[in-house]
């Protein structure tokens, strides 16, 4: 009978363990693909991971934005169609780069609202060839 339940437990956990990523993978579905700033610049997200790489640099790159940094790290699904991350900030012309905690809401199926105390509100528009 013990036997049995050392067997049982670690499938019941990892079960588990594939339930909470299927739903995640599910929550952020919505945000896989390529998302532009106003600014010119675009950060691809693959729907599985917890960050999001810079694709393209702002137009004025005075910010000193580089391709394939993380854009966005640690997301974390917090409702439906609502998102935390560590959104990248950069500052013009030192290039200083920080995180900053950041709200995404779905507003529609191509247009994120961003919020963060550092950046205001933003939109990210969805990549039209995805």
């Amino acid at each position: 009978m013990i036997a049995v339940l050392f067997v049982a437990l670690p499938v019941s956990c990892k079960v588990a363990a594939q339930s909470k990523t299927s739903k995640r993978t599910e929550h952020n579905n919505f945000l896989k693909g390529y998302w532009n700033y106003a600014n010119g610049a675009q950060a691809f997200y693959d729907g599985v991971s917890n960050y999001a790489k810079g694709t393209k640099v702002p137009i004025n790159n005075c910010y000193q934005f580089v391709v394939g940094e993380d854009y966005w790290e640690n997301l974390k699904s917090t409702a439906n169609n609502t998102w935390s991350v560590n959104q990248i900030v950069r500052y013009c012309p030192t290039g200083t780069r920080v995180y900053t905690p950041t709200i995404f809401t779905k507003v529609n199926d191509s247009t994120i609202r961003l919020q963060n105390s550092l950046l205001g509100t933003e939109y990210l528009i969805r990549h039209s060839n995805n």
